[in-house]
């Protein structure tokens, strides 16, 4: 079940000016979406995990604060299904600009945009560089900024001994997913049954969060307005699963909030063997 929410302190939303210093506080701006996952998953899906696992890892480390998330992604793929909202790529790199240019004159040591929604991923790198380019450019004091998709920090031998079903079926509304929402709040999970699982037939296109495919298809995911919405196998989902796989993403999300804080980690060369 759900942890507590994070003290005050932790909350950007919560917090009055002047109650902390931004010199010396990282912010965690959490990105999610608002689109089908199923009809056993609620449409916020993506924004509940993200927003948990940012809220959890925050507590364990100081000097960090978590930004109200954004709840809208790039989900044009989705539109075919009633309730999902979607903004477009432009949109999106917009409001991932205006946000980091807010912590520089804020004064935010840096920024973490940490990702839960796999159609935001490219939009959120490219937007971020453009965004250090032209601080860069105009003379502004720079921010250290990391982009972070949550499912990438996690452990992948947890992941191995978790996984009951094989590559695919940890994609969308998913093995993963669904374990994860068990875990966070059940009552937010409806039924499932092998009939709501779908793994795409062509070895192509078959993957996962944890083993993408060899070729990206672009356009609306139409196989998925014939199986429900769901790519992978949520019918093996477990709240004892989901309970590890969420353990292993906070604590991977945590020691990067823990580096980002280390002033010589940002200064380390590339070639430089990290701990």
């Amino acid at each position: 079940m759900s942890e507590p929410h994070p003290p005050p302190e932790l909350s950007l939303d919560r917090l009055r000016v002047g109650s902390f210093d931004p010199a010396t506080t990282g912010v965690i701006y959490p990105f999610g979406t608002l689109e089908q996952h199923g009809s056993h998953l609620p449409l916020g899906t993506d924004r509940i995990l993200t927003e948990e696992i940012a809220r959890r890892a925050a507590t364990r480390v100081g000097n960090v604060v978590v930004a109200p998330a954004i709840p809208y992604g790039c989900s044009e793929h989705h539109l075919g299904f009633s309730g999902t909202h979607a903004i477009g790529l432009r949109t999106l790199a917009a409001i991932v600009g205006d946000l980091l240019r807010s912590a520089r004159i804020s004064g935010f040591r840096w920024a973490l945009l940490l990702n839960g929604h796999g159609g935001n991923r490219g939009v959120l790198e490219t937007a971020a560089a453009e965004a250090a380019a032209e601080a860069r450019e105009s003379g502004e004091r720079e921010l250290e900024i990391a982009i972070c998709h949550y499912w990438a920090l996690i452990d992948r031998d947890v992941v191995a001994s978790e996984r009951r079903g094989g590559l695919g079926s940890m994609s969308h509304a998913c093995e993963f997913e669904t374990s994860l929402m068990l875990e966070i709040d059940d009552g937010l999970v409806g039924a499932v049954d092998e009939g709501s699982d779908f793994v795409h037939d062509d070895p192509l296109l078959r993957g996962d969060l944890f083993g993408p495919p060899r070729v990206a298809r672009a356009g609306r995911w139409i196989e998925l307005e014939s199986t429900g919405g769901v790519r992978g196998r949520p019918s093996l989902a477990s709240a004892e699963a989901g309970e590890k796989l969420l353990e292993s993403a906070v604590v991977g999300v945590a020691e990067l909030l823990a580096r980002l804080a280390d002033e010589a980690w940002a200064r380390k060369r590339p070639d430089e063997k990290h701990s």
